[in-house]
């Protein structure tokens, strides 16, 4: 039972007696009902705490809610404080992570994660899904995550959509993958294009350095910029994903593959093309007995 001088105190230290604040009791319908009739009833601290904790206010909130909530009602001044550090931390991290977020769902999102007592994993993963190009640019750590693999993927022949490594970003910033995972995708996809070459990729060696001698090869033959010649070449491409008669995997030997390119109509238009004609037929001219 309350004590016989409760009927003389005040609403507020009513609230207080049965370990609450006023203005917490008051926030809630259900709460302020509770209370009028723990004080009409003159129930005992004991039983208010169980009556309350069968509430739907109790138990549908955390108890990281509810203090958290109860500071806002209490204490406003270090509830704004609280959330406006932890906003300038969020604007900090989202701002390494490459996220693009207005203060108004910046602060949304403080909020929540201080009155739902979330850890530093659940932050970084919901700053994560604001991760977004600006001007057609990824920024931040997962631009350079991006980079990084459409790089990796390029030296390896692989090609992906444009959301792929957005994708791919957001999930390495956001902690469900590492970098690494999806560099071994990628190395998978290449081995898979490069049979024969399979065990060099997952071990960490480039297609690119593979098809150097290839592409070098190609590029001198139909006179090209070297620049111009990379691993989505129909030519270098089928010379390094060769299957002999038996069906095994292996690269064409350079010779093959420059009689390969000098079946390219292309090669007819260059210098070495003419100069090697012309040696051609001087040969002939030479073998009959005609000199130039």
């Amino acid at each position: 039972m309350a004590t016989p001088a409760q009927d003389t105190l005040s609403a507020s230290e009513l609230a207080e007696q049965y370990g609450w604040a006023q203005a917490v009791l008051n926030s809630d319908a259900e709460l302020n009902r509770l209370f009028r009739e723990a004080v009409k009833g003159q129930w005992s601290p004991e039983r208010f705490t169980a009556k309350l904790r069968a509430t739907n206010w109790y138990r549908k909130n955390s108890e990281s809610w509810r203090q958290a909530e109860t500071q806002r009602l209490t204490d406003p001044k270090t509830y704004q404080a609280n959330i406006d550090n932890l906003m300038a931390e969020m604007r900090a991290q989202a701002t390494a992570m490459g996220a693009q977020m207005s203060d108004d769902k910046l602060r949304w999102r403080a909020e929540q994660a201080y009155k739902l007592g979330w850890g530093q994993q659940q932050i970084t993963t919901t700053l994560a899904a604001y991760v977004k190009a600006k001007d057609g640019v990824l920024q931040g750590a997962a631009g350079q995550t991006a980079e990084q693999l459409r790089q990796i993927a390029y030296a390896n022949g692989v090609r992906y959509q444009d959301s792929w490594f957005v994708n791919a970003a957001k999930a390495v910033v956001g902690g469900q993958r590492t970098a690494d995972d999806f560099v071994a995708d990628i190395r998978n996809q290449a081995a898979s294009a490069f049979p024969a070459f399979r065990d060099q990729i997952k071990a960490g060696l480039d297609v690119a350095e593979i098809a150097s001698p290839y592409r070098q090869t190609m590029s001198a033959l139909l006179e090209l910029n070297d620049a111009d010649v990379d691993l989505f070449d129909p030519r270098i491409r089928k010379a390094l994903s060769y299957r002999d008669k038996d069906g095994t995997a292996r690269a064409k030997s350079l010779w093959e593959f420059e009689n390969e390119v000098r079946k390219d109509r292309r090669w007819l238009q260059t210098n070495n093309a003419r100069e090697s004609l012309m040696g051609t037929a001087q040969a002939v001219l030479d073998r009959w007995g005609f000199r130039g």
